[in-house]
């Protein structure tokens, strides 16, 4: 997982990969889920941007394989223009023509829970407009 801040707010931020992990052409097909419930198979890479699918008004959209390989993208406090890709030139996962977003975060590695579960915990940890409190209490001998 990678997140980060952009200098500024902006409307285009895109993680691309290698088609081979996702695209219905290659060894490992996906599937595709934005947190508004939209999902289907992943694109071929064959058909370039025009497999690319997009959702408005999403706070992250991830792509899967079977072999629990996931990529997704995040906007924890942001409603952006979701964009998923079969991957290289088509992009992968990211944000395009949106509502500028500015905190981003990446999660990319093995999934250990359904996809829909791990993104709605990460996007709900890691919104900053909601921030964790720690709450101390007085320490205890063994």
């Amino acid at each position: 997982m990678d997140g980060g801040f952009l200098g500024r707010a902006d409307p285009t931020v895109l993680d691309f990969d290698n088609p081979k992990n996702f695209a219905a052409d290659g060894p490992t097909p996906g599937t595709w889920l934005f947190s508004n419930g939209q999902s289907g198979p992943v694109g071929r890479e064959a058909d370039g941007v025009p497999a690319q699918v997009k959702a408005p008004n999403a706070r992250w959209g991830i792509k899967f394989n079977a072999e629990k390989l996931a990529l997704g993208l995040i906007t924890p406090e942001t409603a952006a223009s979701h964009v998923i890709a079969p991957g290289a030139g088509a992009g992968g996962v990211g944000i395009e023509s949106s509502p500028p977003a500015q905190h981003f975060v990446t999660f990319a590695g093995v999934l250990e829970a359904p996809p829909a579960e791990t993104m709605n915990r990460l996007q709900s940890t890691l919104d900053l407009k909601r921030p964790v409190s720690v709450q101390l209490h007085a320490l205890q001998s063994r």
